[in-house]
């Protein structure tokens, strides 16, 4: 086999790995949390990247430097806020493992082949496909058989939305690098049918992304003849998407809707703002959010499931935003004032490479740009914490764009040609 072979296969399993074990340690092993398997594949990807494990702590290092500074917002979260539970602490190492992983990763993935990284990625691709197709033709019954509790998992994932987050970051980045306009289409084609055979709306923004990414990259003139097409598209999409129900609730945001997953993102709002306030924007702390006072979506959710105990979605926040403001306060804002300001540069950074280039010969910056954008979708629609999957592409990702100003090896930027 050769190396390029090689490195070929160890990203593709790594990926696929961040993608099985989470969900089915999840299931078998009863531990109600994917924070155990996402510790496990980042030591596996840490072993696997053990030579960039030095770099970690280098005194230039900006993993470092981040650690610092949120060490000292702790402590003064600590004395004004109060102590955490006691699953905050026993998360603290898990979310190292996980932040580290992500780092020497991508540190890694600075040397590897660009065209064993396009392989592999493109491999991830169509799994997903294979997975999509594999567990509607089943009726789910994969999932069914181990475990799985969501009547629709889509195994190895453990529900829909899961699957739908991961499958979308790989959908834009197989979208994006290839300028085959037929080879699009298709992609939109077979998204768009797995979206609305499940369904799925958290799919549906992907395409949207991707819609907006094909706009702002092409040619003026391309774009005046294709706007027919698009817009003709656009409105048998709304069509279609206005006559079910299913989606038509979840994006009805009235204090009046009794869906529960309208419900759900409106909580997450609502929980971000009192946590604010009842911290005086410190934040909660890390992993506390459910422990602050429930809102009134809270027992509309409540109502709605037909119990007053329960609950859903009060620990993750619906969407990552939510999540990471409750917790951090002011710095969550940062953050995602940052990340706003992240997905409009990486915007232009692949609208410039592609217009420069005329093909994809970029390919690893393009996959780490459009990861970042596609990561959007977990932090403003539907996001399932700090441990899952998305998540660490994204931090491997910026890993790689930030490692970019720090002049890496040619083959980042160059020599993928398609």
């Amino acid at each position: 086999m050769t190396k390029i072979k090689a490195e070929q296969y160890i990203i593709f399993i790594i990926i696929i790995m961040f993608a099985l074990l989470p969900p089915l340690i999840y299931s078998l092993a009863q531990t109600q949390t994917l924070s155990i398997g996402m510790m496990g594949c980042s030591i596996i990807s840490m072993i696997a990247c053990r030579k960039e494990l030095r770099k970690l702590l280098s005194p230039k290092s900006s993993f470092l430097h981040l650690g610092l500074a949120l060490i000292i917002y702790i402590l003064i979260q600590h004395l004004i806020v109060g102590p955490w539970s006691q699953k905050s602490y026993t998360s603290i190492p898990i979310i190292i493992f996980i932040f580290s992983a992500a780092y020497t990763s991508a540190q890694k993935l600075l040397s590897v082949n660009p065209q064993a990284f396009k392989k592999a990625i493109y491999g991830v691709y169509y799994t997903c496909c294979g997975i999509a197709a594999l567990n509607i033709t089943t009726n789910y019954s994969i999932g069914s058989f181990f475990g799985y509790t969501h009547p629709k998992s889509m195994f190895p994932f453990l529900e829909p939305s899961h699957f739908a987050t991961f499958f979308g970051v790989f959908f834009l980045i197989f979208f994006v690098s290839n300028i085959k306009i037929s080879t699009r289409i298709y992609s939109i084609a077979f998204t768009l049918l797995i979206s609305m055979l499940i369904p799925n709306t958290t799919m549906l923004t992907y395409i949207a992304i991707a819609l907006a990414i094909l706009i702002l990259s092409s040619k003026s003139k391309k774009i005046i003849f294709a706007l027919p097409v698009l817009a003709a598209s656009l409105f048998a999409l709304i069509a279609v998407i206005s006559a079910d129900s299913y989606f038509t609730d979840r994006v009805n945001f009235s204090s009046d809707n009794t869906n529960t997953s309208a419900l759900v993102y409106m909580q997450g709002f609502d929980d971000t703002k009192n946590s604010l306030v009842l911290t005086d924007g410190l934040g909660l702390g890390f992993q506390m959010l459910g422990t602050q006072p429930a809102s009134v979506y809270s027992y509309a959710i409540a109502k709605s499931m037909g119990s007053s105990s329960s609950e859903l979605n009060r620990s993750d926040g619906g969407f990552f935003a939510a999540k990471l403001i409750s917790e951090l306060g002011v710095i969550g804002i940062i953050f995602t004032l940052f990340f706003i300001i992240t997905i409009g540069k990486s915007a232009f950074k692949i609208r410039a490479i592609l217009k420069q280039n005329g093909d994809t010969t970029n390919f690893v910056a393009i996959a780490a740009y459009t990861s970042i954008i596609a990561f959007s979708v977990e932090f403003f629609v539907r996001g399932a914490g700090y441990f899952s999957p998305g998540f660490f592409i994204f931090l491997v990702s910026l890993s790689l764009i930030m490692s970019k100003k720090k002049k890496p090896p040619k083959s980042f930027f160059t020599n993928a040609r398609a």
